[in-house]
């Protein structure tokens, strides 16, 4: 059987978990405290990250790398078009959520300066646009159906509440196809089977940040 080795709070984990769960295949998901994470460094990434799946004797590292690697090894619920330009394009939105997109999240939220949140806030809501106008187009994010794509960039709008509450960004009012998309991801059986409450989220990132709202 497969092995995950995952943080529970993680976004990029989740996004494996999304992929495992939309694909109805069997893993045992061990998670690990990164915070102890110098007890167990023969579990992680040459990175020192998760998540890593463990298949046999093959240790796979990176949330896209194995995403990609659960693709091509189960042919069940396809989440790559057989296309190799529209597999380019998946590529590149997904490039996109990791290049681009979690910079300005996590640019936001490890700013402990009030007066930077504005312009970190702005940036964000830039790429979220850039999103808006150009992703969204066929009902999923770069593409007419399900894909990869989707579920690297879902995990972040579920634990959005983190940057709304702390740092005061949110989905732009003008981006309505995101919000549409985001709706359509709410109601997937593997988004569901995955997901964390609002609640839940608060609880955990209180620990770190001060409510700003």
């Amino acid at each position: 059987m497969l092995i995950l080795y995952a943080s529970e709070y993680c976004p990029f984990c989740h996004a494996t978990q999304l992929v495992l769960a939309e694909k109805h295949i069997d893993c045992d998901v061990r998670l690990v405290e990164l915070a102890n994470k110098a007890e167990f460094p023969h579990l992680l990434s040459p990175y020192q990250h998760v998540p890593v799946l463990r298949d046999g004797e093959r240790r796979i590292y990176e949330s896209s790398v194995i995403n990609e690697y659960l693709e091509e090894t189960n042919s069940q619920s396809r989440l790559m078009p057989a296309d190799p330009g529209a597999r380019a394009q998946v590529r590149f939105w997904i490039a996109f959520v990791h290049d681009r997109l979690v910079p300005a999240y996590f640019a936001i939220m490890n700013s402990a300066n009030s007066a930077e949140w504005p312009k970190l806030v702005d940036n964000f809501h830039r790429w979220l646009r850039f999103a808006e106008d150009r992703a969204f187009a066929d009902g999923y994010f770069g593409h007419e159906h399900l894909t990869l794509a989707d579920y690297a960039l879902y995990p972040w709008f579920e634990r959005l509440v983190s940057a709304t509450r702390y740092r005061g960004a949110s989905i732009p009012l003008d981006c309505l196809r995101l919000k549409d998309w985001l709706m359509r991801m709410e109601g997937l059986e593997a988004v569901r089977e995955c997901r964390k409450t609002e609640q839940q989220y608060i609880t955990f990132f209180d620990k770190f940040y001060d409510a700003i709202i």
